[in-house]
Order: structure tokens, then sequence, then C-alpha cells
């Protein structure tokens, strides 16, 4: 059994932390491997009107796997696996063509310093996804080698704009998708005396 661990602090309150293990269940038949990782930070842009402050994030990430060493030159390797972060992007500044640079809300950011922000939503941008996958290695003979590679995953991002800088509902805009796939690969590969196929 071995694994590995880390953690690391910094500015704005970022914190992330790390690791792995690996270890035999049974000697030269199954390993196995667990993975993960975390991310947080508060915002570098205070947000004085609603939702979190800008430029803050909040990720984490995880993976385990099954090596399955079969007889007669045969494996199999079992994935699965979870992904999510969310993240606020930069700040938007409105400048309004109004007198003391109003929009037509009447809303000016005049007196607000750089690292202030009065948007009304803070502009999200996330992601996640999840999958499993199933790696199928058989060495036929000397040379010869046929893989299946078969794979379902699911996802789905959003993002958000407050393009319009200020706290009135003027122009904010948002994207969405989700997906599922399925995946099937099926590979022959010859490699022997310099012939490559």
């Amino acid at each position: 059994m071995e694994g590995v661990i880390s953690a690391n602090l910094g500015r704005f309150d970022s914190r992330e932390a790390s690791g792995a293990l690996n270890t035999e269940l049974v000697d030269d038949v199954f390993v196995v491997r667990y993975a993960g990782t975390w991310s947080e930070s508060d915002g570098q842009i205070e947000n004085l009107g609603a939702g979190d402050d800008y430029r803050a994030s909040d990720s984490q990430a995880a993976r385990a796997s099954l090596l399955w060493l079969m007889k007669d030159a045969m494996e199999l390797t079992l994935r699965a696996y979870y992904a999510d972060a969310l993240a606020t992007g930069d700040a938007p500044t409105g400048l309004g063509i109004l007198p003391r640079g109003a929009d037509f809300s009447g809303y000016s950011s005049t007196g607000l310093d750089f690292w202030e922000s009065e948007a009304g939503q803070n502009g999200e941008y996330g992601a996640s996804g999840d999958g499993v996958a199933a790696t199928f290695s058989w060495a036929l003979n000397e040379g010869l080698e046929f893989t299946s590679i078969t794979a379902i995953d699911s996802g789905d991002f959003i993002v958000q704009q407050d393009a319009d800088g200020g706290p009135a509902d003027i122009f904010n805009i948002a994207w969405s998708a989700d997906h599922e796939q399925f995946n099937q690969e099926l590979r022959l590969k010859y490699n022997n005396e310099g012939v490559r196929v």
C-alpha cells in the first residue's frame, strides 16, 4: 500500500488538498487506486450587491480505479469519476451614457473602488460531470493485442453574466446545458518484428 497527500493555503483564504492511495486487494490479481482533490477560495472583489464575492471558487473531484490482472494475458480496468466546480467570474463595471456615468435605471458606479462591485448577480460559472469506463485488453498472441473501451458519461454546465454591472436587471444573460453520452471503441493492434498495424 502506498499513498500521497498534500495541502496548501494561500491568499484570499484559498485552501486546497489532494491525495491518492494505491493498494493490492489480492496480490498480483486486484489493484485499486483512489484519488481526490478539493479547493476553495473567497472572492477577490467584494460584491456589495446580491450574491457572493467575485473570483471565488469551490471545486472537488474524485476517481476510483480497479485493475484486474486476469489469466491468459488479459486485464480489465474499471474506472469511475465525479467532478464538480463552481466559480464566480470577474466583476463587470457599467459606464452609463447619462450624467455621472449613470445607466438607464439611474445607477452609477461612481464612488466604488477597484475591488468593489454592486452587480445584481455574481455571474456564476459551474460545471459538473460523472462517468464510468471499462477497458479490456487481451494479448491474443505475440504482437497481436485486442482492446475494448466502453464508457458512459454525463455532465452539465451553467454560465451567468451580469453584463450591465449594476443592481438593476438590465442586461443579465445565462446559458446552461447538459449531456449524456455512450462510447464504445474496439481496437486490434499488431506490433512485431518491425511491423506495426
